[in-house]
């Protein structure tokens, strides 16, 4: 036979109390590990998981420091911002506690991940160190002739990528609509008018763009093309992307012509109003666009 014990109201509060307290303390003694540079934190974006990656810049000489707490072993990615420079060498200093180390390490650039700007950023380097002491200091020093970006993490330290869920969104001013097909399904893209596409959003916000190529139906090689965001008139993103053609998607009522496949990129926009511009770099080129923002950011009111 089983027993239950009946609660009063005091009893309830109690219990409710505890679990509070169990639930907080478990997560004020979690592995973790504290920077204290908030001020350099460069978010970069993965466009096949779209997920939003926040790495650290550490500018030549600047120093990066973190304190770990139960954490077994450290791990440290680290990557480079290219943007022209031919050189893919760099190195590091990393000290931690009392002992110091010299990484060096030659990377790629990356084929799936860049600054949410448009940066050009090279594929990721791990370094790992056992940790012996439970409370430990580290610090990272770059020793390059460029910036250097630095992820720190731990074996037993819970993972901080997001994904963000999105909802369509339209643009206030463009110059035409175009319907794509595909998988039986059609997806409005719009193109600019004699100006750029404009949108008014306020953040804080995630906004994602869709863009993509249309080829000439005789055009069989792949194309570069690039476009810009501005906003308030501030420039914040150049991107260049290389178009392939897609065998699926099509444009309707355009047999004549070929789409690409579609290229994503990010914006994370600040609270406030954002006017931003799409601006296509090249206005001989024809390239469309599709729109969606963070579904977190919608406020739905009940009336």
């Amino acid at each position: 036979m089983i027993f239950i014990k009946k609660f009063n109201r005091q009893g309830w509060r109690n219990l409710l109390l505890l679990v509070f307290l169990s639930g907080t303390l478990s997560q004020l003694f979690a592995s973790r590990i504290e920077l204290n540079e908030d001020d350099k934190i460069y978010p970069l974006l993965n466009r096949k998981s779209n997920k939003i990656i926040n790495y650290y810049e550490l500018k030549p000489g600047d120093t990066l420091h973190a304190k770990t707490f139960e954490v077994d072993s450290l791990e440290v990615y680290s990557r480079f911002i290219i943007n022209g420079n031919k050189e893919h060498n760099y190195s590091y200093h990393i000290k931690i506690n009392d002992e110091v180390r010299m990484v060096e390490r030659t990377a790629a650039a990356s084929k799936v991940t860049r600054g949410l700007n448009g940066d050009e950023v090279s594929s990721y380097n791990l370094f790992t160190a056992a940790i012996s002491s439970d409370n430990s200091l580290v610090s990272i020093t770059n020793k390059s002739a460029h910036k250097i970006l630095f992820k720190i993490s731990g074996n037993n330290v819970i993972s901080e990528y997001r994904v963000i869920d999105y909802i369509r969104y339209s643009p206030q001013e463009y110059g035409e609509e175009r319907v794509m097909m595909f998988d039986e399904k059609s997806y409005t893209y719009y193109a600019k008018a004699d100006g750029s596409i404009k949108l008014v959003l306020e953040g804080p916000i995630v906004l994602k763009v869709m863009s993509r190529y249309v080829f000439s139906r005789n055009y069989v090689n792949t194309k570069k093309y690039r476009f810009r965001v501005y906003d308030n008139n501030n420039l914040i993103g150049e991107y260049e992307e290389t178009a392939h053609k897609s065998g699926e998607a099509y444009l309707l009522d355009e047999e004549e012509k070929i789409l690409s496949t579609g290229d994503a990129n990010i914006l994370k926009l600040a609270k406030g109003v954002h006017h931003l511009d799409i601006e296509n770099r090249d206005n001989n080129l024809d390239v469309i666009f599709r729109f969606y923002i963070s579904k977190s950011s919608v406020k739905v009111e009940q009336k």
